[in-house]
C-alpha cells in the first residue's frame, strides 16, 4: 500500500498540477485502504490481547503510517489549499470476519508482513488457527517464504512450520519469548531467538511500536539476548551504559 503513495508523493513534488490530476481516483482508494485496516483490526480485536497484540499493533502503525502518506500526498501537490485531514470513514468500513481478516494480511506483498501475521497466530489453539486460517494460503506463504533468497525470511518460515507442529506449547507466547522453557523442545529449535520472534518481542515494547517492520527487522537482527538470573543488578544510575 505504502509504495503506491511514496511514488505519489514524489510525483507531488515533480509535478503538482500532475499530481492534483490522479486525485480523485486515488484519494477514495485511500480511504478504502485505511477503512480495510481499520476492519481487519476490528475483525481480531476478540482475540485474547496477549496473543495478537504484535500483530494488532502491527496493523495500526500501518493504518498510521498510510494516514501519513496519503495526507502528505494531498498537502505537496494541493499545498495550504487542502484544508482537511484524510482519515478513514467510518460509514465505509466493511465488516469482516477473523478469516477474511487473516485472509487479507497473508495476501500482502511485502515478504514479511504475511510471516509476522502467520507466526503471531500460531500462539492461537490449533483449532482456532485451523478455523481462521485457509490451509492452501499458509502452505502458499510459507513455501515463498521457504524459497526466498533471504536468509532471515527462510529462518521466519522454517519456525512457522515448526510452531505450527509445536502450536500448544507456544500458547502463552509473552512467557515463550522471554523464558524459551518449552515442556519437551524440539530439536531444531534455536538456542537463540530468531529474527521474527525478536520482531514480535519488540513490537511490544513501546520504545520500538511506532517502527515500520524494515526498521523493526533491522533493529531486531542487531539485537543479542543477554541471560540474567533472579534478582541480578541489571544496572546502576549513572554507570556507563554498554548497550541499549
Amino acid at each position: 500500500m505504502s509504495q503506491r503513495w511514496q511514488l505519489l508523493i514524489a510525483l507531488a513534488r515533480l509535478s503538482p498540477h500532475a499530481a492534483r490530476a490522479y486525485a480523485a481516483q486515488e484519494l477514495p482508494q485511500g480511504q478504502r485502504q485505511l477503512a480495510l485496516l481499520v476492519a481487519i483490526q476490528q475483525a481480531l480485536a476478540g482475540f485474547p490481547q496477549a496473543t495478537l497484540r504484535p500483530l494488532l499493533l502491527e496493523v495500526a502503525n500501518q493504518h498510521r503510517r498510510l494516514e501519513r502518506l496519503i495526507n502528505r500526498y494531498l498537502t505537496t501537490a494541493y499545498g495550504q489549499g487542502w484544508p482537511s485531514q484524510v482519515q478513514a470513514d467510518a460509514t465505509t468500513t466493511p465488516q469482516l470476519s477473523a478469516s477474511q481478516a487473516v485472509a487479507l494480511l497473508l495476501d500482502q506483498e511485502d515478504p514479511w508482513l504475511p510471516l509476522f501475521a502467520l507466526y503471531a497466530l500460531t500462539a492461537l489453539p490449533p483449532a482456532t488457527f485451523d478455523q481462521i486460517t485457509q490451509t492452501e494460503q499458509v502452505i502458499r506463504v510459507l513455501h515463498t517464504g521457504q524459497r526466498s533468497p533471504h536468509d532471515a525470511i527462510r529462518e521466519a518460515a522454517r519456525l512457522i512450520a515448526v510452531a505450527q507442529q509445536y502450536g500448544p506449547h507456544l500458547a502463552q507466547r509473552s512467557d515463550f519469548l522471554l523464558s524459551r522453557h518449552l515442556p519437551q523442545p524440539p530439536e531444531d529449535f534455536a538456542t537463540m531467538l530468531s529474527t521474527l520472534e525478536r520482531m514480535l518481542f519488540l513490537r511490544n515494547v513501546s520504545f520500538f511500536q511506532q517502527l515500520r517492520l524494515d526498521q523493526l527487522r533491522t533493529v531486531a537482527r542487531l539485537c543479542q539476548e543477554q541471560p540474567f538470573v533472579q534478582d541480578e543488578m541489571l544496572l546502576r544510575q549513572g554507570a556507563l551504559a554498554t548497550a541499549c
